[in-house]
């Protein structure tokens, strides 16, 4: 059954990989002799999402004794895979960034208390004189349509919209019908996608 998906050209992700794995150990040489000369630097970005093949054919297509080869990545981060058993890749001398323009600082010490290895994690400094706390709306069953108005009412609360060069954004994932919920389970109430802060 799988050589007959194979000969169709069907084959699962897992698969590829392999496949490009027994090639790079086939004419590893080969592959090496071109790629290495081809490129000086090779920069992975999103490292900790690197699967154990993956990392394996990217170390033997290139010379490392030619090639700078630098990774980048959070191993907290890891999006794991169902078959996964966690991040392959282990930083060798990592060099840490603490501090994150992502996270406020009351996120971002939450955030270090339940990380795998905490380090201390900084976030942005208030900004004039402004800190919320986060708020985690909550909802019962599928019914999600009061979710703006309660994000519309923290935003007045708050005195948000009063400051200057403000925009406020709901942001959720995109699914196809019968997924579950998404973006467009917060319109379905609504009469307009615009929501207006009064």
């Amino acid at each position: 059954m799988v050589h007959h998906l194979q000969n169709e050209g069907i084959c699962s992700y897992n698969e590829l990989q392999g496949l490009a794995l027994k090639y790079v150990n086939d004419f590893q040489r080969e592959l090496q002799s071109i790629f290495s000369e081809r490129f000086s630097f090779v920069f992975v970005d999103e490292m900790q999402d690197t699967s154990l093949l993956q990392m394996q054919v990217l170390e033997k297509t290139f010379d490392k004794e030619k090639v700078t080869f630098q990774c980048f990545g959070d191993p907290q981060q890891t999006i794991y895979e169902s078959d996964d058993n966690g991040c392959a890749w282990e930083p060798r001398d990592p060099l840490l960034i603490k501090n994150s323009n992502r996270l406020s600082e009351s996120i971002a010490k939450a955030a270090d208390v339940v990380a795998l290895n905490p380090y201390g994690m900084q976030g942005r400094k208030s900004q004039n004189g402004v800190l919320l706390q986060p708020v985690i709306i909550t909802y019962k069953d599928d019914d999600v349509s009061h979710v703006l108005e309660a994000f519309s009412k923290l935003i007045v609360k708050h005195k948000l919209s009063e400051r200057d060069n403000t925009i406020f954004k709901a942001v959720g994932m995109v699914k196809d019908k019968n997924e579950g919920l998404s973006i467009k389970s917060y319109f379905l109430n609504l009469r307009s996608s615009r929501l207006e802060v009064r």
